[in-house]
């Protein structure tokens, strides 16, 4: 890019500082990013934009002071009026409710291509200067002195340094219609879910039984504490060991001789806590045959990371990391259990604890496609739901916070079919998996989730279907069969 084609590109920028502003006031977390990665030199300066700067500064400024984010707009509002002139400076209380019905109007991008697009305004814009600072210096007549010299010097590296940088338009990773045209015939191609066994499950994430999961996105199982988040993760992961998948559990829960008793159970289909000292020698060695015969058709497929050595996730991300960076492929499926059991270092100083779980959850996410793999997360829920006796989870029945709900592709909210009604006909043991969200499909499944029954003896979930009127049909009735002298052949 050459010193001419700088001076005469003309990128439009218009509205970037307003949907920053938007974020910091819709987002939880984002003015303390912005606070750590964009100085307030960067924003409004460069066009000598001297009210976006003090709004900018204002919002830097608020949060330093009171370490809180700027979602509360009163308690923002009241800060303007008490600490800065812009209250007066828009006329009072009508004008302010004005500029931030505005700005939270305002369409939002990611806030780190926000950071990056500014600071890529603000080094054209201090190149520019630079130029012109050089040319009149070139265009004095008569011998330089060595002072000018030594200017010009530094201004030509200078020029350079910010090339260099600017080099990458921020502009250019944008995708445009053109491009969506060029690939509009992969949208016709099949996503690449990982079915489950419960058929209703694979519908509601994905429209049709072959749906499930979803590669490259994280997805949250949820449930309050000993109600089954663990067993169902576990009951998920032994269907695609069966099936060739490649699982990788990361347990902070359980007791490694627990979690492997349970896997037991499951394989058998007997409860080896209440059934082993019953059997004989003779019979524990059929048991044992079995369990090792199943173990042996996964293989190397199977691998469970227990009690890792420290509980903070970057360790646990540097370690993942380090599988993607090996020869063999990272595995298909990855499970946390559980995220409230992780801890971000630097923790204990004063972070928010909400803040640690916002930085969890976007490297999660990252890494979940840089993996290209599932990731399941275990979270448990807090007590809101039982404590107000509703059926139908809220975002805010997530334990820890809100960011679990609103980082995550889906959420899976375990809860127990009956609640209001408390009707004895209604088996306990089925189970609603309520989809809250769904980010992959757009739908959610709250009001007529899939249903599964928990089979206690085994340790496991099966799928379950309601009975009614259309689940009997002339071509599936065992009646009509035998009144049409068909036998069971």
């Amino acid at each position: 890019m050459t010193l001419e084609n700088d001076q005469s590109e003309q990128e439009d920028y218009s509205g970037v500082e307003y949907q920053l502003f938007s974020s910091c006031m819709s987002e939880q977390g984002a003015i303390k990013y912005y606070y750590d990665n964009l100085p307030d030199t960067f924003v409004g300066l460069p066009d000598a934009n001297k009210g976006v700067h003090e709004l900018y500064a204002a919002m830097l400024h608020y949060y330093q002071s009171t370490d809180l984010p700027i979602v509360d707009s009163e308690s923002f509002k009241i800060w303007l009026k008490d600490e800065t002139n812009i209250y007066e400076a828009l006329g009072g209380s009508d004008g302010v409710d004005a500029m931030l019905s505005y700005i939270k109007s305002s369409s939002t991008i990611p806030k780190e291509s926000i950071v990056e697009i500014l600071k890529y305004k603000e080094a054209k814009s201090r190149q520019k200067a630079y130029v012109k600072e050089l040319e009149i210096l070139v265009a004095r007549k008569g011998l330089k002195s060595d002072k000018e010299l030594s200017r010009i010097n530094e201004l030509i590296k200078a020029i350079q340094d910010i090339n260099n940088y600017s080099r990458s338009n921020p502009f250019d990773n944008v995708t445009t219609a053109d491009d969506i045209i060029n690939r509009s015939e992969s949208l016709l191609d099949i996503p690449d879910f990982v079915p489950t066994q419960f058929k209703s499950l694979n519908r509601a994430m994905g429209y049709t039984d072959d749906g499930g999961f979803f590669r490259g996105a994280v997805h949250a199982v949820i449930a309050p504490s000993g109600k089954g988040k663990s067993t169902f993760a576990k009951c998920l992961a032994n269907n695609w060991l069966d099936n060739r998948y490649t699982v990788l559990y990361v347990n902070f829960e359980e007791a490694i001789g627990h979690w492997e008793r349970i896997l037991m159970t499951q394989i058998l289909g007997e409860n080896v806590y209440s059934e082993s000292h019953k059997w004989n020698k003779e019979v524990k060695k059929e048991k044992l045959q079995k369990f090792k015969e199943r173990l042996s058709e996964w293989g190397s497929r199977l691998m469970v990371r227990h009690d890792p050595e420290t509980p903070y996730f970057e360790d646990l991300e540097s370690w993942l990391r380090e599988i993607i960076g090996k020869d063999y492929k990272a595995p298909d499926v990855l499970i946390i259990d559980t995220i409230q059991s992780m801890f971000t270092r630097g923790s204990g100083k004063g972070k928010p604890r909400w803040g640690e779980f916002e930085e969890m959850m976007v490297k999660l996410e990252k890494l979940a496609r840089d993996m290209n793999s599932v990731v399941i997360i275990t979270a448990q829920e807090n007590s809101n739901r039982m404590k107000e006796k509703r059926e139908v989870v809220q975002q805010s029945d997530t334990g820890g916070s809100l960011a679990i709900q609103q980082k995550c592709a889906v959420t899976i909210f375990i809860t127990e079919k009956r609640l209001l009604s408390d009707d004895d006909t209604i088996d306990e043991h089925i189970m609603q998996l309520q989809i809250p969200k769904n980010r992959i499909t757009g739908s959610s499944f709250t009001y007529d989730p899939p249903l599964v029954r928990y089979v206690d003896s085994k340790k496991i979930y099966e799928e379950y279907d309601i009975v009614d009127d259309d689940s009997y049909s002339e071509s599936s009735s065992i009646l009509d069969d035998l009144l049409n002298g068909k036998g069971f052949d």
